[in-house]
């Protein structure tokens, strides 16, 4: 079950909150992974206002055509797996290349009985393998460049885009639009220019 998008503030079974490591008072945060923002007073320019319980939006962050997880907001943007980990543990030290990973390779689902402790090469390789938002991205992508990498083995000749002449391929500069006779006449003219 996807808890974070509960937005009720009755608790669900088997609930319990505890304060957000660094936001006592502020912010809980569920066994189940929610996020709670607490009643306060707030400035609210020369005056104050009281705000309600609230329970937060997480949202799913991707990069590129990897899932990273969900994120929440908190006056600036956070991994809810860490945040819900170091809230329940605050004893635990995380190294440069230490971080939370999730024991079901699901990383929509951070429950605390889900997360722990990992190296984060181990944690890349087995959040990244089970993630559907990630599976999905990778195959539409490996599809793609499985078409592309078809089309350029087919490919014999190019067109050079300075003189517009279809060449073999041989004939052009590696990793350049130009085949190598526009080339080296740009060479020679920019050395004859200085």
């Amino acid at each position: 079950m996807e808890y974070y998008k509960e937005k009720g503030l009755e608790d669900l079974e088997d609930e319990y909150w505890v304060d957000v490591f660094g936001f006592d008072g502020v912010y809980q945060v569920s066994n189940l992974g929610r996020f709670k923002s607490l009643s306060r007073w707030v400035k609210c320019g020369k005056s104050q206002r009281l705000t309600k319980d609230l329970i937060l939006s997480q949202s799913i962050r991707m990069t590129g055509n990897r899932c990273d997880g969900l994120t929440v907001h908190m006056g600036k943007t956070w991994y809810s797996s860490k945040i819900i980990f170091i809230s329940f543990f605050p004893d635990v030290d995380f190294g440069k290349d230490e971080c939370v990973s999730h024991l079901n390779k699901k990383i929509l689902d951070n429950r605390i009985n889900n997360l722990k402790k990992t190296k984060r090469a181990e944690s890349t390789d087995l959040n990244m393998s089970e993630s559907k938002l990630f599976n999905k991205a990778y195959k539409s992508n490996l599809d793609k460049a499985k078409i592309a990498r078809a089309k350029m083995k087919d490919r014999a000749q190019k067109q050079c885009s300075k003189c517009k002449i279809i060449k073999p391929i041989a004939l052009f500069v590696k990793n350049r639009a130009t085949c190598k006779d526009c080339r080296n006449k740009y060479c020679r003219d920019s050395r004859k220019n200085k």
